[in-house]
C-alpha cells in the first residue's frame, strides 16, 4: 500500500473509509498475509493486512462468496461490491514488517451523518459527473494540479462557444488563486468568464454571482478591501432578483458565502462587531441546507472562532475551534485540506494566548504538515505558520529557533506577497524584536526600520500597527543610547495611540 495512503488510515482512527473498485477477501489470513509482503518496499509502501467485520444483520455492502468460480478454490474467496464503506477501528503493528488494519462495515441506513453528506454531494453535482463537476471536487480535495490540467484540456478541445466555456474560465481562476498564483492571471479568466455570462444574464444567474463573488475574493487577498466589499453586496442585490428558475437552496448557499466573505474582510480590517454579526448570517443558513458536518460549517465556525480570540474570549473561541475540528477530522482527508490546516493553526493560536506554549507548537506543527503536502512551497499561510511558531520560540526563550522560524516566514513571504504586504512588516518587526533580545542592536534597527517603512507604504499612517513598529524602533535607538531619535518614535507612537486606539 502507498506509503502516503496508509499515513491517511493511521490518522483516521474511527473515521471512515469507501473502497473504490472490488475487494477481493479470503476467510482465512493465512491465505491473505503472504499477499502483505515483507516491508522491503519501504519507505515508499508500507505491508498491510486488512482484517473486516462484515456485520450480517445490518444493511451493509454487498459481498458474494465466489470460491465456486474463483481459479484459486482453496482461497475460499469473498468478493466485496465496489462503493464499500467501512469504519476504520483500529491500525497496528502485529510483525516488524507487516501492519494490521481493522475495518468494520457500517450500517448504511443508520448512519445519518454520513448519508447526509454523500446525498448532499449528489445533489450538489446533479449526480453527473461532466468535466466541471469533476474539475470541482478535485478542488474540494485539494488537488489543484490535477484540475488545472483538467481545465487546460478542456479550453484545448472544446469550441469556444461551448455552454461550458464560461464555468470553465471560472473554475481555472479559482484554481489558480488557490494555489497562490499571479492574481492577474486569476481575474483574467474570472472576467473571462463574467463577459460570456453576461450575454446570456438572467438566464445562468447564479453561475455570473459565483464569479462576482469570486472576483470579490481576489480584491480582497490584495487587500482592496472598499472594492471587495462594493461586489460582495451588489452580488447580494443581484441574488434578491425573483428568479424562479433556480432552486432556493442554490441561492440560499451562495448568499451564506458572501456572508461568510463579508465577515472575513470586517475580520481583517478589525470591526469585529460587523464580522461576528456576518459570519453568524453565514452559519445560520449553512446549518439548515447543509449536512451536520460538511466542512463549510467548520469553516465559518472557524472564522468565528478567530473574532472571540481577538476579543480575547478563549472560552468561546475554544468552542468554535473545538466544533469545527470535530467536523474536519471526521469528514475531510486532512493532508488534503489547507482549511484544516488553518485550523490548526488557529487553535495554536488560542493555546499562545493561553500560555500553553507546548500546545500551540503541537497545533503549529500539524498546520505545518498539512502544508507542507497540499500547498505550493511558496504559500502565505505556510509563513504564516512559520512565524507564530517563531513567536512560541521567542516567549520560550529559545532566540536562535526563533529567528529560524522568522526567517523561513519572511523568505516565503517575499516570494508569494507584494513587497509593501503588512505580513512582510510584521515578520520584520519579529526580527527585529529577537535580534534586539540577542542585543544585535544594529541588525534589531534595520528590520524595525523596514517594519516602519513597508508598513506605512501599505497602511494609513495613523493605523495602530504603525504606532506599534514606531515603538518598536523607538525602544532600539534607546538601547543605542540614541535618546533624541527614540524620544522622537516613541511620539509617533503615542500620537497615534491616544488618536485612534484598537478597533473593538
Amino acid at each position: 500500500m502507498p506509503a502516503d495512503e496508509f499515513s491517511k488510515l493511521q490518522k483516521n482512527i474511527n473515521g471512515f473509509i469507501s473502497i473504490n473498485s472490488f475487494f477481493s477477501t479470503s476467510p482465512s489470513s493465512a491465505v491473505s498475509l503472504p499477499y502483505t509482503g515483507d516491508g522491503k518496499r519501504r519507505p515508499l509502501f508500507e505491508s498491510v493486512l486488512f482484517e473486516i467485520e462484515l456485520k450480517l444483520d445490518i444493511n451493509t455492502v454487498p459481498f458474494a462468496d465466489i470460491a465456486k468460480q474463483s481459479q484459486m478454490k482453496s482461497e475460499n474467496e469473498v468478493l466485496l461490491c465496489m462503493g464499500a464503506t467501512f469504519r476504520i477501528e483500529s491500525v497496528d503493528k502485529v510483525y516488524d514488517d507487516v501492519w494490521h488494519v481493522k475495518l468494520i462495515s457500517i450500517d448504511r441506513n443508520d448512519n445519518s451523518k454520513l448519508a447526509g453528506l454523500k446525498n448532499y454531494l449528489k445533489n450538489e453535482t446533479n449526480e453527473t459527473l461532466t468535466c466541471l463537476a469533476i474539475g470541482r471536487i478535485l478542488q474540494k480535495m485539494g488537488e489543484y494540479d490535477k484540475a488545472q490540467v483538467l481545465y487546460e484540456i478542456l479550453l484545448a478541445e472544446l469550441p469556444s462557444n461551448h455552454l461550458s466555456i464560461a464555468g470553465i474560465y471560472n473554475d481555472f481562476g479559482m484554481t489558480l488563486f488557490k494555489t497562490q498564483k499571479d492574481s492577474k492571471l486569476v481575474l483574467n479568466y474570472l472576467l473571462q468568464s463574467l463577459q460570456l455570462q453576461m450575454k446570456t444574464f438572467p438566464k445562468y444567474f447564479l453561475c455570473c454571482t459565483q464569479t462576482l463573488s469570486n472576483i470579490a475574493s481576489v480584491y480582497s487577498e490584495r487587500r482592496n478591501f472598499k472594492r471587495s466589499l462594493r461586489l460582495l453586496h451588489v452580488t447580494l442585490q443581484i441574488l434578491d432578483l425573483d428568479v424562479s428558475t433556480n432552486s432556493s437552496n442554490a441561492i440560499a448557499s451562495q448568499r451564506s458565502e458572501i456572508y461568510n466573505n463579508i465577515g472575513q474582510i470586517y475580520l481583517k480590517i478589525g470591526q469585529l462587531s460587523l464580522s461576528l454579526k456576518y459570519l453568524n448570517m453565514s452559519l445560520k443558513i449553512k446549518r439548515k441546507i447543509l449536512p451536520v458536518n460538511h466542512p463549510d460549517i467548520a469553516l465559518t465556525l472557524n472564522n468565528i472562532g478567530m473574532i472571540y480570540l481577538k476579543r480575547l474570549d478563549y472560552e468561546k473561541a475554544g468552542k468554535s475551534f473545538e466544533e469545527a475540528v470535530e467536523i474536519v477530522e471526521e469528514c475531510l482527508p486532512l493532508e488534503q485540506r489547507a482549511d484544516a490546516a488553518q485550523l490548526y493553526n488557529n487553535i495554536g493560536l488560542l493555546e499562545y494566548n493561553r500560555d500553553n506554549l507546548d500546545k500551540a507548537l503541537l497545533y503549529y506543527d500539524k498546520a505545518l504538515t498539512i502544508q507542507l503536502k497540499c500547498l505550493p512551497p511558496m504559500h502565505w499561510q505556510t509563513a504564516a505558520v512559520y512565524n507564530n511558531m517563531g513567536h512560541v520560540f521567542f516567549e520560550k526563550a529559545e532566540y536562535k529557533i526563533a529567528l529560524k522560524m522568522f526567517h523561513k516566514s519572511l523568505t516565503i513571504g517575499e516570494q508569494c506577497l507584494p513587497s509593501n504586504h503588512p505580513e512582510i512588516s510584521h515578520i520584520h518587526q519579529n526580527i527585529g524584536k529577537v535580534y534586539r533580545a540577542l542585543k544585535d542592536y544594529p541588525r534589531a534597527l534595520i528590520h524595525c526600520i523596514n517594519a516602519v517603512q513597508i508598513g506605512l507604504e501599505c497602511l494609513p499612517s495613523t493605523d495602530f500597527y504603525i504606532a506599534e513598529t514606531y515603538r518598536g524602533l523607538a525602544r532600539v535607538y534607546n538601547d543605542l543610547e540614541n535618546y533624541p531619535v527614540a524620544m522622537q518614535n516613541f511620539q509617533k507612537a503615542l500620537d497615534i495611540y491616544v488618536k485612534k486606539p484598537p478597533i473593538d
